[in-house]
């Protein structure tokens, strides 16, 4: 994460002033929470609970999650960014972490 947000500062994808640079900082941050939550709550389950923690994870992890991000960019006037007007760091690890996730670490349909 510290890599991340040292390339993310040295390319201009942390925000453009400290306030932006905190905001991007949460959400990045709320993602990684994300991260966690699939391994511990779904991945890292004995079998025999593994399909209930999955609907678990889904209908309260994964819909609280989305619907905190819905909002934020909501009120950034949906314009596809958390803050301002240009891509962030926390956007690129998003879809990075959404990619990967569905192709290769953690198939969460065969948990």
């Amino acid at each position: 994460m510290i890599i991340d947000m040292f390339l993310g500062e040295r390319f201009g994808l942390m925000g453009d002033d400290a306030w932006e640079k905190l905001a991007i900082s949460s959400f990045y941050s709320n993602i990684h929470f994300l991260r966690e939550r699939t391994f511990s709550e779904v991945q890292d389950v004995p079998k025999q609970f593994k399909k209930e923690a999955r609907e678990t994870f889904f209908k309260h992890t994964l819909r609280k999650f989305i619907e905190d991000h819905e909002y934020h960019l909501a009120q950034n006037g949906n314009n596809g960014h958390y803050v301002g007007n240009k891509v962030e760091s926390q956007v690129i690890r998003a879809r990075l972490f959404f990619v990967i996730g569905q192709t290769r670490l953690v198939d969460l349909t065969q948990l």
